[in-house]
């Protein structure tokens, strides 16, 4: 392996949030499920693995292990809030689509996304 090969990245991560979601579309796993099921679709991932845990008295989280790497949502719902972390070791997954996704079936105002390089040095 020479120098030049550690410029390659391995991966991407991006981190989103998601404001101003709609509360009922981000309270429950019932209704966060279908929404990130749909887009992991859209962003051509591969799933492996699901995880959900429902907060009481509201909130959830879930996880998707794909072989891309993970999906992950947090959500706040008193606050009309989603946190997101999209991880992608791959060039098959199209994590734009999976936020488009997430954007329009949390119905949320505003979306921020920053994006790291992962495994570069620097």
């Amino acid at each position: 392996m020479t120098d030049a090969d550690h410029t390659v990245p391995l991966g991407d991560h991006y981190i989103v949030e998601f404001l101003g979601c709609e509360p009922d579309r981000i309270a429950t796993v019932a209704a966060v499920r279908p929404v990130l099921e749909e887009a992991v679709r859209a962003s051509k991932a591969t799933p492996v693995h699901w995880a959900f845990h429902q907060f009481e008295p509201w909130g959830m989280s879930a996880t998707v292990l794909i072989t891309e790497s993970h999906i992950c949502l947090h959500s706040w719902p008193d606050r009309g809030y989603m946190s997101a972390d999209l991880f992608t070791c791959g060039i098959r997954m199209e994590p734009d689509e999976a936020i488009a996704v997430l954007r329009e079936g949390f119905r949320a105002t505003d979306v921020e996304v920053s994006r790291l390089l992962r495994g570069v040095p620097g």
